[in-house]
């Protein structure tokens, strides 16, 4: 999907526009206030939070503002916020029926035209799991794909937001589905390339200048930093921002603001 990734030295420099999104219709009073920034909007259908009332507000609200939006499925848990892995606690026909179930969920506040442009992105423990083992990631992808066929869509027109170069990529590419390639602003990485815990103290990025090298790592320079301080190569397509992380508003437009540049200065 990218024009060229040109190796010099240390830095690649990446020639496809980056754009923002952001998990909304999770209970965040700042869902309205981010959605001039973003392209995407992944929202959430009951498994971890929202559906119902919430969830058909988030959808007219971001298509309102011409943002796409899509599925933010989880492990079924309100409790823990889908936060907490249900990995050997849940058999691998469970998260895809769950899966399923919470996108379907979705499917069902669209009108048929809406259906052309959606995407699916799966939620915290989820997303880490997936992303970890081969499975979750079956079973996540599975999950996808019942609820698409119950719907009579056609997997090619779907796309599945993912962290790149990992087991649910393989999956969602070998099931015939376009990927978004994604990065997080807001979180650490681990030297593997992988979300650091959120019970690890400076999991979640809070400060300014923390953002800016964040960004600029994926837009400019086509890294992820990790904890430690390693570069590791990487190309993403969308970087996202909590609606739950203190100053997301703030990091959004920083990040906005970056990107503006960096479109404008590739002449894209």
């Amino acid at each position: 999907m990218y024009k060229s990734d040109i190796l010099d030295g240390e830095r690649i420099y990446n020639y496809m526009v980056i754009y923002l999104n952001a998990d909304i219709g999770e209970g965040s009073a700042y869902d309205n206030d981010l959605l001039p920034f973003i392209k995407y909007a992944n929202i959430a259908c009951g498994g971890h939070s929202g559906g119902g009332d919430i969830m058909i507000n988030s959808i007219k609200s971001a298509l309102s503002k011409n943002v796409l939006v899509g599925a933010h499925p989880s492990y079924p848990d309100t409790e823990n916020f889908g936060r907490l892995s249900r990995r050997g606690e849940m058999s691998n026909r469970e998260i895809s029926e769950s899966v399923s179930q919470q996108i379907s969920t979705f499917l069902g506040a669209l009108e048929d035209q809406q259906y052309k442009q959606i995407h699916i992105k799966a939620h915290g423990a989820l997303y880490n799991d997936s992303s970890k083992f081969e499975d979750i990631a079956s079973a996540y992808i599975e999950g996808v794909n019942l609820a698409l066929k119950a719907f009579n869509i056609d997997r090619r027109s779907i796309s599945i937001m993912l962290q790149p170069n990992t087991p649910v990529q393989n999956y969602a590419i070998k099931s015939g589905y376009n990927i978004i390639r994604e990065g997080f602003i807001d979180r650490r990485y681990d030297d593997s390339g992988l979300l650091t815990s959120r019970s690890e103290i400076g999991s979640v990025l809070e400060s300014r200048e923390e953002v800016e090298r964040q960004v600029l790592g994926f837009a400019k320079y086509g890294y992820l930093i990790t904890a430690s301080g390693k570069q590791l190569p990487v190309a993403v397509d969308t970087l996202c921002i909590h609606s739950d992380t203190e100053g997301c508003v703030d990091m959004a437009k920083i990040s906005d603001s970056i990107l503006k540049v960096r479109e404008k200065q590739n002449e894209i």
